[in-house]
């Protein structure tokens, strides 16, 4: 897999993740609204209770003032109770809210953190085996070039003046075509340079 591939697919990568972690934002958001609502109507029957309460005292006030304390007390106690379980669930359910945004805080911290952390990583690679290629590339170039030039000065010693060029691409030298040497059935063939 190419570098081009592996951060196109650590891209892709990412865009599932964030995806996954806009789901969350919105599943949160859902939450929050729930959470809203529950505040909502735990007021609504906090003033119920504050309604209800008011009507029970004023009962029991003209019932009866020696037990208009305790038949208060009573009321209230009994209008209060379903806002006090109202007010624990919408707790309980801030507290769940809360608990799922700091795990999806986490969760995609580190999967950004990782993603980065490949991505790094790849691009280090990469860099590295370009340098490693180039550097083998330069150290066969110097190996030719030194062997080009003992060549040269093997030849310059015999006093050979060798015309070359470029054929095809190819370093290519002046020959004279009448003189051969060698055997020519063993796919061998020598030729004299123009110039010796």
């Amino acid at each position: 897999m190419n570098t081009e591939q592996q951060i196109f697919s650590l891209m892709a990568a990412a865009e599932g993740e964030q995806k996954a972690l806009h789901a969350a934002i919105e599943e949160l958001r859902a939450e929050r609204l729930a959470i809203a609502q529950t505040l909502l109507n735990v007021a609504s029957v906090a003033e119920e209770v504050k309604n209800t309460a008011h009507k029970a005292i004023g009962a029991a006030m003209r019932q009866s003032l020696v037990g208009a304390s305790e038949t208060a007390t009573k009321a209230l106690n009994e209008a209060v109770r379903p806002l006090i379980g109202q007010i624990a669930g919408a707790a309980q359910s801030a507290s769940v809210a809360e608990a799922s945004l700091r795990r999806a805080s986490q969760w995609f911290a580190w999967k950004w953190t990782a993603l980065a952390a490949v991505g790094l990583a790849s691009v280090c690679l990469v860099a590295y085996g370009a340098l490693a290629w180039q550097n083998s590339q330069i150290t066969d170039l110097h190996n030719e070039a030194a062997a080009l030039s003992a060549n040269i000065a093997v030849l310059k010693a015999q006093g050979g003046l060798i015309t070359t060029s470029n054929c095809a691409g190819k370093l290519c030298i002046k020959v004279y075509t009448n003189q051969t040497y060698g055997n020519d059935r063993a796919g061998e063939r020598f030729m004299i340079p123009v110039g010796y």
